[in-house]
């Protein structure tokens, strides 16, 4: 109740009295938040003060306001809008701003709260940064049975073939895989790039044309200045089995997202085997260790990515 989460009305005294009456049928021991994402949790944690809570960290969001353009320029900025941003007044800096605002309910939480479930260093020093007497405590991601039961192989895998992570906005870094991309075709033409969770933007559908974010059709522009529309696979929605048998026949995965707190897709690729390549950004330096797990780059560094992409391919 109170409607979709990223537009939830925490200031509403019917949402209010909502959680005052679930506090009163449930009587919970203990609130555990998963995610600061939407502000219905910072409500049910100021109506159930008194009980005792922890919240779950999965995105940062201050970090990912922080990075949200992702090195987009001015120039790339403006000529992405969509007649849907200008609708919605939501177009880049538009959720950026987005973000940013929401983060100040984050913090309110975390101060609220005063105990964080964390996976790794960068993510506590966030925390301790905003509540220094915050609680940490560490608890592993729990990864889905798939991603064992599927095993990468060089017999198995597809040569020339890249698969990516999610990629619906900038800060998943989509925009650096296609300029390195651009390199790669000089010296391996066959290669082949797999989205997933995106439609094909190049759908000709007219409601798909209406409703394209700035992002997609920045996306779109990419692919057809680097000549590369015969290169790039666009997956749709996978589910975990399906995402996992795509990882096990990939020849690269690459993570190429201008933050991550724990990208849980590359810890998912790292396990079923996939050689891979990250950004080294917000914790992923905890899970993979250049030159033995996996290669690092610099996430603007889009050559160095092609560099590493072609090392590997080869």
């Amino acid at each position: 109740p109170g409607g979709y989460p990223s537009e939830y009305n925490f200031a509403s005294k019917k949402n209010y009295k909502y959680w005052e009456k679930l506090q009163h049928i449930c009587k919970p021991d203990l609130i555990q938040l998963s995610g600061t994402e939407f502000t219905h949790g910072y409500l049910a944690l100021q109506v159930m003060k008194n009980i005792p809570s922890v919240i779950y960290m999965q995105g940062f969001l201050e970090s990912i306001s922080r990075y949200y353009v992702a090195s987009l320029s001015r120039k790339e900025l403006w000529h992405s809008i969509t007649i849907r941003d200008i609708i919605k007044f939501d177009w880049i800096k538009q959720q950026q701003r987005n973000f940013l605002r929401r983060s100040h309910v984050e913090k309110a939480m975390i101060r609220i709260s005063k105990n964080v479930i964390v996976q790794n260093l960068w993510c506590e020093t966030h925390i301790k940064a905003i509540e220094p007497g915050c609680v940490i405590h560490r608890c592993p991601l729990n990864i889905r049975s798939e991603f064992f039961n599927n095993k990468w192989s060089k017999d198995k895998m597809i040569p020339f073939t890249i698969m990516s992570n999610a990629a619906g906005y900038p800060i998943k870094g989509l925009h650096i895989l296609i300029k390195s991309l651009g390199l790669v075709v000089q010296k391996f033409p066959q290669v082949k790039l797999k989205i997933p969770g995106e439609k094909d933007p190049f759908t000709k559908d007219w409601r798909f044309y209406c409703k394209q974010n700035g992002y997609t059709r920045y996306i779109k522009s990419l692919i057809i200045k680097y000549g590369l529309k015969n290169n790039v696979i666009f997956l749709n929605r996978l589910s975990s089995e399906q995402m996992a048998i795509e990882m096990s026949i990939a020849n690269v995965f690459v993570v190429p997202s201008s933050i991550e707190n724990h990208s849980s897709s590359l810890i998912e690729a790292m396990i079923v085997g996939t050689p891979c390549i990250a950004s080294y950004v917000g914790g992923i330096p905890e899970y993979m260790k250049h030159g033995e797990t996996g290669l690092l780059y610099r996430f603007e560094e889009y050559e160095m990515l092609a560099e590493y992409i072609i090392i590997l391919l080869s």
